[in-house]
């Protein structure tokens, strides 16, 4: 991967006027076999990286399903009334509110970034609320959600047809090999990761309340 800074011209229209500016932009080129363009790794590394992928999708959804059958529980536990008890499950899916303003970093700074920062957010928070007997913490241990950029990542693993007529592919080659390969592999991957992240609070309901049903209070 080779970056190049070169001049570019800005256009803005304010007012029915033009302001033309220069600014530098960065422009990223990779080479045959680079491998630091997820396009061109090998196969088995792509799935691996849509298997942890999903897997950490599936997990952040489960446990904003996963609380709610255990309410009861903590009503009686640490006695407190209904909205007390529920505001962990909001706290929870407030921290989802946060995504689509880092998320956007990722373009600049990787897609890497969420995970590192949230999930070890996550499983501290977690220990926290486990072994702290305070509703208070378990409220606010709650609100650690583990965000994902998994659509981001997909759409950085399998070209699309614009990566491949950008690099003046012919037509017929085009449409072989890089619309055949986006619209299987990627669908795929997409699909495989909307399942994961859309069943998650189905199983989590279905566990949650076993374990809930199975539970004593000390």
């Amino acid at each position: 991967m080779s970056v190049s800074t070169r001049p570019a011209l800005v256009v803005q229209l304010s007012d029915n006027k033009q302001d033309i500016s220069h600014v530098e932009a960065e422009i990223v080129v990779f080479r045959p076999h680079d491998p630091d363009d997820p396009t061109q790794w090998p196969s088995r590394k792509k799935q691996i990286t849509v298997a942890l992928v999903c897997i950490y999708a599936f997990c952040a959804v489960f446990g904003s399903a996963v609380y709610a059958p255990g309410e009861e529980k903590i009503r009686e536990r640490f006695g407190v009334n209904a909205d007390v008890s529920s505001t962990g499950l909001t706290m929870y899916v407030l921290g989802f509110g946060f995504a689509p303003l880092i998320s956007p970093l990722t373009e600049h700074l990787g897609r890497k970034l969420p995970y590192y920062f949230s999930w070890v957010l996550l499983v501290v928070s977690s220990a926290l609320s486990a072994f702290i007997e305070n509703i208070v913490v378990v409220l606010l241990c709650a609100a650690a959600c583990a965000l994902n950029t998994g659509p981001g990542v997909v759409a950085d693993l399998y070209a699309k047809d614009l990566h491949a007529l950008g690099h003046g592919e012919p037509v017929h080659r085009l449409f072989h090999d890089a619309a055949t390969h986006y619209w299987y592999h990627g669908f795929k991957a997409t699909t495989m990761f909307a399942f994961c992240a859309l069943s998650g609070p189905c199983f989590a309901t279905l566990f949650g309340f076993f374990i809930a049903a199975h539970t004593t209070n000390a």
